[in-house]
């Protein structure tokens, strides 16, 4: 059984509790290019940023193991693709949510009304 951290021959990090990928304080898995992956009870969980970062700077928000992000896309690798609760809504329903409600176009200019709207109408 797999218990605590792991440093493979390739000096990539592990961390394991009971034969699960899980570390509450960081990533459970870091790798020598930059890859991190921070994993709870051996699902993709991050609650405070992307789960998964990639070297090339793609990204991917994970909540108990489903895309998730309350904020904008969830998924980012040069497109991105938007989720909540591990279901993907399209852009041509975001665009009209957008126009319908008059929310800026570019997700960083939210504020807290436009992120309560986005949940309440997606969720």
């Amino acid at each position: 059984m797999r218990n605590g951290l792991i440093i493979n021959s390739y000096g990539a990090q592990e961390w394991w509790l009971n034969d699960k990928r899980h570390r509450i304080d960081g990533p459970a898995i870091i790798h020598t290019d930059g890859y991190r992956a921070w994993w709870i009870n051996d699902k993709r969980h991050r609650i405070d940023g992307p789960a998964i970062i990639w070297a090339d700077g793609r990204q991917a928000w994970c909540i108990n193991g489903e895309y998730h992000r309350e904020d904008g896309p969830a998924v980012i690798y040069g497109y991105q693709i938007w989720y909540l609760n591990g279901n993907e809504i399209s852009d041509a329903e975001i665009k009209e949510w957008q126009e319908k409600y008059n929310i800026p176009q570019d997700y960083k200019k939210w504020n807290k009304e436009h992120k309560m709207l986005f949940k309440l109408r997606f969720s």
